[in-house]
């Protein structure tokens, strides 16, 4: 190997022979002062990105419940427009069924004559007495009645008076 660098032309000055040394990227240490980390300028740079956040997630949620406010408020006058709805309709469907109403078209549509039956009713307040009534009484009775507990009275004892 040392043979390979080593020329054998004849020269007529002469050199000895110096090896090589290998090229080392040596750099000489630089004395400097070393940085020191600023502790409380990176506490404050997270304290203001912390904040930062925060303040996101405040706006955002003012932002929800104002949202869900105004949603409420829809869906409350959505309810208030169904209810007013909702009872027309009721009116409406009590004027179509009332007992005036029924005799009317009765009487006058379908030809049909008010009769002079005698009905016979229990009294809610003594169990066995009988009071007897006429048919327009009866119906004003059945017409105050909200669960028609009268109307059910009436039909039974119809039956009955019918069977005897």
């Amino acid at each position: 190997m040392v043979q390979a660098g080593h020329s054998y032309a004849r020269k007529w000055e002469e050199e000895a022979y110096i090896p090589a040394m290998p090229a080392v990227n040596y750099q000489p240490q630089v004395k400097g002062t070393l940085r020191k980390a600023n502790i409380g300028r990176s506490l404050v740079i997270k304290t203001i990105l912390f904040l930062f956040a925060y303040a996101l997630l405040l706006v955002y949620l003012c932002i929800k419940s104002s949202t869900l406010g105004y949603q409420i408020v829809g869906l409350e006058n959505d309810i208030a427009s169904l209810e007013t709805a909702n009872h027309s309709l009721e009116c409406s469907i009590a004027q179509q069924t009332s007992l005036k109403r029924v005799e009317m078209i009765a009487t006058r549509d379908l030809g049909m004559h008010r009769s002079n039956v005698v009905a016979a009713t229990v009294c809610m307040d003594v169990p066995n007495q009988v009071k007897v009534a006429d048919n327009s009484n009866m119906a004003s009775q059945v017409a105050q009645s909200e669960n028609g507990t009268l109307l059910n009275i009436y039909k039974n004892l119809r039956r009955l008076a019918i069977k005897n």
